[in-house]
């Protein structure tokens, strides 16, 4: 008889001869007489070619792996008889795969395998390519021959057991995978256990699956073990996806079906599994009790505790243990004579309760590992009690239990960190999270110290496409990152599908890790591409330093070679002069002199500069700084005696002269800021000038008569502003885009009018949310309940609840929040006046409910940053301001309490004006200095950008310097007194409604009526009152009182009452609205005794914004910590390098597409700002697939800190947000939504660096005040006009997306790059379109390619045929009304009307 693993075969071969042993879909089937013939056969022909392997194992410490027989083919009848034939010699086998050369994992298994093993000889097709040395090459054709011949099998070799059967490698899906020598007792310890293992539930009338690759060794000879326990038939055929693997189990009539769980939850479905099955193994991986309680419905299923180093060992029949941290695990049995022991870390036993690492002895366990010297390593087995126990860093829990020994899987040893000073479990909360409804999967991998989490969902529609009610997708991440909290991670990527190995079928967490790195390295390469861009623009400045100052010396040799240096100290104060001077000259005074003289403001002042002579410098110096003196502080004392000392000359030092300079540092002792001006004006003019000279040259390049202009940019290339070379590349042929079939149209519908100038984006059917909101009444069993519905009494519940009232009442979800920047500005406006809470909006997005916002009350931080700045002695304050003049931010508000009463109204707005600086600002004499500042700005931050570090101390010292020196040159802002600062409401002189505008709405009549009033803007405060007068009411309207009294004589449903607020946008923002007519209409209910007294006045805006510039003066050095919401960005420098030419397209959404919108909330969880930001981002990644990340730059009103939500004078700031998902193809637009929503909560963002928008998204979303103001009052707004064509891009892409009302919004694409062509449009409209409907219907899908499921059908392609794909005609969609496919169409009569 044959010993080792071919006993068992010759067995099987006598006591059941006829039964199959192994089935091959291509060759057949062998029964277990046959097998046991030909692998004779084969054995017979390898003694012919000298093979043969060991008898007895090597001994010695390091001994070395006999070498094996390498078999390179595809798992077959032939290759099983030929591995049963080199066992029955003792003969090692290698599996590896026939195709290697195909596939780079393959290929470097078979390249090490060669290396390490060296085998005798190589089995493989002729057609392989291979050469060995020292290596006996054997054909698949010479055994096929061998089998065909009959030749004389011959009795097989005594083999001992612990000789080595096989090499396999572990899967290396966490780490670097090992060669792993497996002996012949292991193969015989699970064909002798098998049997107690599964219960006795298999038998020799099964049909098993071995479908696994060569690559998965252990897997491979697994599924053949499971098969041979049994003397079952093993039935061989590759499938390498859980969809094969169904397949085949339906194919082959499977019974009995060993598989990794990571397949089995990718299965397509419990329902869908072959009737045949019976009974299913489950190894390799940890089974989730909720994968396994699924299927245990159905059949029985049996976990097993495998590895590629020890096989059979323990063993589960799926009962569940409930551990005290909530975690489910199943109950593990050892198998009866298993030597094993559980060790705590001390080493002693663990005791019931207790857990231990697993140590394993005896006949389970492999030989060991074999390294790069062909020699097997013992080094991971270790001496307990006198005997050899291999330590499996597998982590186990002793159950108390009195019958068999039970125990519980608590993960690998590997897996524990220690975070915050206690050790946690990486597996235990993975288990964890992959327990939570709805979640599939949960990976966590470590790159260093960083945790990172991938999740998979379960998608949420039904197996016939019905959608599940229920909370939303939100809220399932949030409750991962709950249970991930413990281990640090904030944040999640959820990916459609975990990657799974290739070839072994586990998560593939190196995969994971790559990913991890890629991301790493686009964030590098986006700093790298930013800091070459800033060095190569700082060169460009630094050339027209140069080249002024080359012409400035070259006209001082002229004069003389003396002065020179005077020369050169003279620019900065004659620029200034000459700045102040030209501001003074008038807008009309400017337009002539550019069009009408061949210099410009720069020639003029470089003339200057070369034209005065070496022996009036001095004079012309004191002259310069006289007339600064005059016309920026209309400081005649100064300005004399400076200009006293110009015109006495260089003579030598008198006592008048003397006299008059001691005059002047008297003076300036009391005016320090002045002196301090003059000393700062070198560093502003260093840094403002090259710019300010360049675009004036460049512009003046392109006019026919600048002939020498155009020769120096010619011959002189370094003069030249750099092109932009950053556009992405846009392919039409890649886009991915569902277009349909002639079988299937797509629901999205874009109609252009006005000669394609306009797009109107609609669906043809209303979309399919995957997830309904709950019924009424019901609630789900995973959700918590609102905090609104609680009614315990807890100390914090009465707050709970009065805010939880108050998140209704601005639009949000109680339980979820889900609130817009504007909400949360307004709910925190609301809280203060109503409740008394002072919160920021900033906590407000950072709380993922209510409670988790009242829990963060107490450590909200009550001090103002920038609270101790004050103004300079002349009470002047320092802000960053955008140029005077600017166009209003304005808002007009329905008045819905009845009459207005005009007088009342100019009481609060008395009132408002005091209470708010921001109101009471007067334009600056310096506004001849604001462009240049700010261009002075710009440039130092990008010096410090480009080659700056915080971590240096000289960096830091020089940006505290150049901080003060800017500082004190900023243009200043001062404030009028109160007294002097009233501002007195308008009023129109024609109220009625005019009769042409009787088929518009009451908003859109006043829109019109009062564009005369809101075009005499006042700066900076302009408020004025339109009381619109219906026309069947205008008889009744007196012409003896005055109009606004005449007017409240009226029936109050016969007018309706508008007040229109705008203030100067140099220094607010659309979010000031809030803050502005929340006070106004409280002062007037207060005024009319409506409402309660207001609260003190809101802290002095002037501060912080004075704070905030002087931070950013001093450069925002690489390496400081970024402040999200202080941080100002100088962006004047971007139009540099990022202006190109562009496309803009006027575009309209229909009604479908705001009701999709508003699902959005249903489905993903998400406030609108944040759905529109999903939308976009997705629709770039299916526009542009090969980009995994887009970065995008939003206008955020940044109003973190306390009260910061009550000023009024307050600018928003652009933010960058990373959104990088990895792989398009995996990731979903849960995932995108999530990101963006991490970065808004935890204010993950950034200020732009210099160049960056140029090479980002740049969005503005602006929401409106539709409800919550005192009064009844809401905003009134209209879309904007919008225009199509060309214009200046100044980065990819430019949106603006403004809130009309609680459905609808206005959509407005300002510009994107030209290179992409002006067809880009209509697929950026039309991508946007089917992602705001994927959004809804499968968010789970992957965004690359676009989904195209089975049951999206459209209704109205039924009644119109299926013999077309194109959208159906306007009388065919009038005729399908009923089935909602007619709303494009009358949007589109609308606008042909």
């Amino acid at each position: 008889m044959a010993s080792g693993l071919g006993g068992v075969f010759e067995r099987y071969a006598h006591l059941q001869p006829e039964l199959p042993a192994v089935l091959d879909p291509l060759e057949g089937v062998w029964s277990y007489q046959e097998l046991w013939h030909f692998s004779g056969q084969i054995c017979a022909h390898f003694l012919q070619l000298g093979l043969r392997g060991e008898i007895e194992p090597s001994s010695g410490v390091a001994p070395v792996a006999p070498r094996p027989l390498a078999v390179f083919l595809q798992p077959g009848r032939v290759w099983y008889s030929a591995c049963v034939a080199a066992w029955r010699l003792g003969l090692p086998v290698v599996p590896l795969e026939e195709d290697f050369a195909k596939e780079p994992l393959a290929a470097a298994r078979a390249q090490r395998a060669l290396a390490e093993l060296r085998p005798q000889a190589v089995l493989c097709t002729g057609a392989l390519e291979l050469e060995i040395e020292d290596c006996l090459r054997v054909s698949l054709e010479q055994l096929q021959k061998v089998l065909a011949a009959d030749v004389m099998a011959i009795p097989s070799f005594p083999v001992a057991p612990e000789t080595v059967l096989c090499y396999v490698y572990t899967g290396g899906t966490t780490r670097h995978s090992k060669c792993v020598a497996i002996t012949h007792q292991m193969a015989l310890w699970e064909v002798e256990h098998y049997a107690t293992a599964l219960k006795g539930l298999a038998g020799n009338t099964d049909r098993m699956l071995q479908y696994a690759s060569a690559y998965w060794g252990a897997a491979l000879f697994g599924q053949m073990d499971l098969a041979l326990a049994f003397g079952a038939c093993s039935v061989i055929h590759l499938a390498k996806q859980p969809e094969d693997i169904a397949v085949a189990c339906r194919n082959f009539n499977i019974t009995v079906l060993g598989i990794v769980p990571s397949q089995l939850r990718a299965w397509p479905g419990v329902k869908a599994r072959p009737s045949s099955l019976r009974l299913l193994v489950t190894w390799a991986e940890r089974t989730p009790p909720k994968l396994a309680r699924e299927w245990k419905s159905e059949i029985p299923v049996i976990e097993l505790l495998i590895a590629s180093e020890y096989w059979l060992s323990f063993f589960s029949e799926c009962f569940v243990w409930t551990d005290v941290d909530g975690v489910e695990r199943h109950v593990l049995h050892p198998l009866p004579q298993l030597d094993f022991k559980l060790l705590k870390e001390d080493g002693s036993e663990a005791a019931p309760g207790e857990s231990g690492e697993l140590f394993l002895s005896g006949s389970t366990v492999f030989a060991g590992y074999v390294e790069e010297t062909g020699q097997i390593s013992e080094s991971f087995f270790q001496q307990v009690d006198g005997r050899r126990y291999f330590r499996t860093r597998d982590r186990l829990k002793r159950l108390p239990s009195s019958g068999l020994p039970a125990f519980v899987y608590m993960g690998r040893a590997d897996s524990l960190l220690k975070i915050g000073g206690a050790w946690r479990d990486m597996e235990a909360v993975e288990a964890t999270v992959s327990a939570l409804p709805q979640i599939a999967a949960c990976a966590i991998v470590a790159d260093g110290d960083e945790l990172s989490a991938y999740l998979e969902l379960e998608n949420p529609r039904g197996a016939d496409a019905s959608p599940a009610r229920g909370e939303p997708l939100k809220r399932v991440q949030e409750r991962a990152l709950q249970k991930l909290g413990s281990l640090g991670i904030s944040q999640v990527h959820i990916w459609s599908s975990l990657p799974l190995h290739p070839k072994t079928s586990k998560v593939n967490r190196q995969e994971l890790l790559a990913d991890l790195a890629r991301r790493k390295s686009r964030e590098l390469a986006w700093t790298a591409k930013l800091k070459e861009v800033q060095k190569k623009m700082i060169k460009g400045y630094a050339v027209w330093h140069i080249f002024t100052i080359a012409l400035v010396l070259l006209s001082g040799r002229l004069h003389g070679s003396k002065m020179l240096l005077w020369r050169l100290l003279k620019l900065p104060y004659l620029w200034t002069a000459f700045l102040y001077f030209w501001q003074r000259l008038g807008k009309n005074r400017h337009r002539w002199v550019v069009f009408n003289l061949p210099v410009g403001p720069p020639d003029i002042f470089l003339l200057l500069a070369m034209l005065v002579p070496n022996f009036l410098l001095k004079q012309f110096f004191l002259v310069c700084i006289a007339a600064i003196s005059w016309l920026r502080d209309r400081d005649g004392i100064a300005a004399s005696g400076f200009l006293s000392l110009g015109i006495a000359g260089a003579s030598e030092a008198s006592a008048a002269k003397m006299t008059i300079l001691l005059g002047l540092l008297g003076r300036y002792c009391f005016r320090p800021s002045r002196l301090q001006f003059l000393l700062g004006l070198p560093c502003a003019y260093l840094f403002s000038f090259p710019k300010w000279y360049r675009d004036e040259f460049v512009v003046r390049s392109t006019w026919d008569s600048s002939y020498l202009r155009r020769f120096l940019l010619r011959w002189i290339p370094a003069l030249q502003k750099p092109p932009f070379d950053a556009s992405l590349r846009f392919k039409k042929e890649d886009v991915a885009y569902d277009w349909g079939s002639e079988k299937r149209w797509v629901n999205v519908c874009l109609n252009t009018r006005e000669y394609g100038s306009l797009a109107l984006l609609s669906f043809w059917e209303p979309v399919r949310p995957a997830i309904l909101p709950p019924e009424p009444g019901a609630s789900t069993a995973t959700a918590a309940p609102a905090p609104v519905l609680q009614t315990e009494t807890e100390p914090g519940d009465g707050m709970a609840r009065s805010l939880a009232l108050l998140v209704a009442r601005v639009g949000g979800d109680p339980s979820g929040l889900s609130l817009d920047s504007l909400q949360a500005i307004r709910l925190a406006e609301l809280a203060r006046h109503e409740l008394g809470l002072v919160l920021s909006p900033g906590l407000v997005l950072r709380s993922a409910d209510v409670e988790t916002l009242v829990d963060s009350l107490d450590a909200e931080v009550q001090e103002l940053p920038g609270e101790h700045e004050q103004p300079d002695e002349e009470n002047a304050w320092r802000l960053y301001l955008m140029e005077f003049p600017k166009s209003p931010v304005d808002w007009y508000v329905r008045f819905g309490a009845g009459h207005l009463d005009l007088p009342a109204l100019q009481r609060a707005c008395d009132r408002l004006v005091s209470r708010h600086s921001a109101l009471r600002t007067v334009q600056s004499p310096d506004e001849a200095m604001r462009e240049a500042m700010d261009r002075a700005a710009a440039m130092w931050q990008l010096i410090c950008s480009a080659y700056g570090s915080y971590g240096s101390p000289k960096w830091q010292c020089l940006g505290r310097l150049v901080r003060r020196l800017l500082m004190a040159t900023w243009p200043r802002t001062f404030l009028k007194e109160e007294h002097l600062a009233r501002v007195e409401i308008q009023m129109p002189d024609e109220v009625l409604r005019d009769p042409n505008y009787q088929r518009l709405s009451d908003d859109d009549c006043m829109f019109m009526q009062s564009s005369t009033l809101r075009s005499k803007h006042r700066w900076p405060f302009h408020i004025f009152v339109y009381p619109l007068v219906r026309s069947g009411a205008a008889g009744a309207l007196s012409k003896d009182l005055p109009l606004a009294q005449a007017v409240r004589m009226l029936p109050p449903e016969d007018v309706v009452w508008y007040i229109y607020a705008g203030i100067t946008h140099a220094y607010s923002d659309g979010a000031c609205g809030n803050a502005l007519l929340q006070d106004l209409l409280r002062l007037y209910a207060e005024e009319m005794q409506l409402g309660p007294q207001i609260h003190p006045a809101p802290a002095e805006p002037m501060a912080l914004l004075q704070d905030r510039l002087k931070n950013s003066l001093e450069g925002r050095l690489p390496g400081r910590r970024p402040n999200p919401n202080e941080d100002v960005h100088h962006e004047i420098l971007c139009e540099d390098w990022g202006r190109r030419p562009g496309f803009q397209k006027k575009v309209r959404l229909d009604e479908s597409i705001f009701l999709a919108l508003r699902s959005v909330k249903d489905v993903l969880g998400c406030s609108p700002d944040v759905a529109w930001l999903t939308a976009v981002v997705g629709s770039l990644l299916r526009l542009f697939p090969s980009e995994q990340r887009i970065q995008l730059i939003l206008k955020c009103a940044c109003r973190d800190g306390p009260n910061q939500h009550n000023m009024v004078g307050f600018l928003s700031e652009q933010r960058v947000i990373p959104v990088d998902v990895g792989e398009s193809r995996r990731a979903n637009l849960l995932d995108v939504a999530c990101c963006i929503e991490h970065a808004r909560r935890s204010r993950a963002w950034r200020a732009p660096q210099p160049y960056e928008a140029s090479i980002c998204v740049y969005i503005n979303i602006v929401g409106s005040i539709n409800d919550g103001l005192p009064l009844g009052c809401s905003q009134v707004c209209r879309c904007a006009s919008g225009s199509s064509g060309q214009t200046d891009a100044w980065a990819h892409l430019n949106l603006r997306i403004d809130q009309l009302d609680l459905l609808k919004w206005d959509f407005r694409i300002l510009h994107w790059d030209k290179a992409w062509g002006w067809g880009w449009g209509d697929y950026f409209i039309s991508i946007l379109g089917a992602v705001i409907a994927d959004m809804v219907e499968c968010p789970l899908d992957p965004i690359v390619p676009a989904p195209a499921p089975a049951w999206r059908v459209l209704s109205i392609q039924d009644e119109a045929g299926v013999k077309r794909k194109d959208p159906p005609a306007a009388e065919e969609a009038m005729g399908a009304a009923s089935n909602g496919g007619s709303k494009a169409m009358r949007i589109d009569a609308d606008a042909d009307a």
